[in-house]
């Protein structure tokens, strides 16, 4: 398991504050967010449609507020300024702590198949998720 990933969020009243990013519960294939209740009974997926993931994440990244450039930072183990296929994975899981490891390497792998180089930085998966469809 990666860091426990502290982001800037706002608190009830508005004012900002620091919050770990998680999601309870899941986006389904046609980009639905299932509550948590939902995954009683189901075992874990072994498939993930990757654009409604990626457009779902666009606009959890954007309404809480979570600065990408940072949570980017905490786990870039080699300073660089991108991420490994690996480092990536453990990024997406610890902003959504439903995610399965299968299928945080297949968005990682889907990020990493779009950049030169095959690291990726957060303007490249900025960028990734706003062509998200």
């Amino acid at each position: 398991d990666g860091p426990n990933l502290s982001l800037a969020g706002r608190s009830p009243s508005g004012r900002k504050s620091g919050s770990v990013a998680t999601l309870v519960g899941f986006y389904d294939s046609e980009g639905s967010f299932q509550p948590e209740s939902s995954l009683r009974g189901m075992e874990e997926s072994p498939m993930l449609d990757v654009q409604p993931f990626l457009r779902n994440l666009r606009q959890r990244i954007h309404s809480e507020g979570i600065n990408l450039r940072q949570a980017f930072s905490v786990f870039d183990r080699a300073g660089t300024g991108s991420l490994s296929r690996d480092e990536l994975a453990q990024l997406l899981q610890s902003l959504d702590r439903h995610l399965g490891a299968a299928e945080a390497a297949a968005v990682a792998r889907h990020a990493e198949q779009r950049v030169a180089g095959g690291m990726v930085s957060a303007a490249d998966f900025g960028e990734i998720l706003r062509k998200a469809r």
